[in-house]
């Protein structure tokens, strides 16, 4: 699994940033973010963050998702734990 460190981004907001991921990996973080289901940990967590998907090339492996509010924390952990269980269920 990429590492997922919180970065500023060239906005000056807090941000997630990701070079050369794998495809699952932007695929599974776009749908964490934009998850229209309310009754969903992505939706609570990621409107709480402000979690915004600024930019991805699914053929570079790119993704940037930045936050515009100030309570994004829990979101990049449970995007984390999110990855860690898709990994873990990988064959």
């Amino acid at each position: 699994m990429e590492k997922i460190t919180v970065t500023t981004s060239c906005h000056n907001m807090p941000c997630i940033e990701l070079v050369d991921a794998q495809i699952k990996t932007i695929r599974a973080i776009k749908y964490i973010v934009s998850n229209p289901f309310i009754n969903t940990a992505d939706y609570r967590l990621s409107n709480r963050a402000g979690a915004f998907v600024q930019g991805y090339d699914e053929s570079n492996g790119w993704i940037l998702v930045e936050f515009w509010q100030p309570d994004y924390l829990p979101f990049v952990t449970h995007v984390i734990e999110t990855l860690q269980k898709i990994d873990s269920n990988a064959p």
